[in-house]
C-alpha cells in the first residue's frame, strides 16, 4: 500500500495510497463518503481551499470515520493520522467488524431495517449481560 512508512504519511497520503491499492477514483470514493469530489480531493491532498492557511483544518470525527471505513481502513489509524487521537490512544478496533459496514449504503431499506433490529437485540444482550455483573460485585 505504501511508498513510504505509513508512520510517515499525512492523512491525505494514506487515503491517497489506499484508494490507489483498491483502484478507486476520487469519484468513486466521493461517491462512497457521501461527499463531493472536490472535498475528497482536498483531503487527500491535505488541503483546504477555505483555509487561509490552504492547509487541511481539522476535520470531525465522522468526517473522518466515513473516509476510513469508505477505504476499509481501521478507523483508529485513520482518526490518528488526522490529529483526532495520539498514536497510543488510539483504540484499537476489530476490522472484521469495520469491513461489516463497509458497503451499507449498498443495503436496501429492508436490510437495514433488518441490521439494526440484529444490533438492537446484540445491544439488548449486552445491557443485560453487564447489568448481571454489576449485581454480582
Amino acid at each position: 500500500m505504501a511508498s513510504k512508512p505509513i508512520e510517515e504519511m499525512t492523512l491525505g497520503e494514506l487515503l491517497s495510497s489506499k484508494r490507489d491499492e483498491i483502484g478507486i477514483n476520487n469519484a468513486e470514493l466521493a461517491r462512497r463518503t457521501g461527499f463531493s469530489a472536490t472535498f475528497v480531493g482536498n483531503v487527500l491532498k491535505d488541503a483546504s481551499p477555505t483555509a487561509k492557511s490552504g492547509k487541511l483544518k481539522r476535520l470531525p470525527d465522522e468526517t473522518v470515520d466515513k473516509f476510513a471505513r469508505a477505504l476499509g481502513l481501521s478507523v483508529a489509524l485513520v482518526r490518528t493520522k488526522a490529529g483526532l487521537a495520539k498514536p497510543n490512544q488510539a483504540v484499537e478496533e476489530d476490522d472484521e467488524v469495520s469491513a461489516l459496514f463497509y458497503d451499507y449504503s449498498k443495503l436496501t431499506k429492508k436490510d437495514k431495517q433488518e441490521l439494526k433490529s440484529v444490533m438492537q437485540m446484540i445491544a439488548k444482550d449486552i445491557r443485560e449481560r453487564l447489568q448481571k455483573s454489576d449485581s454480582t460485585k
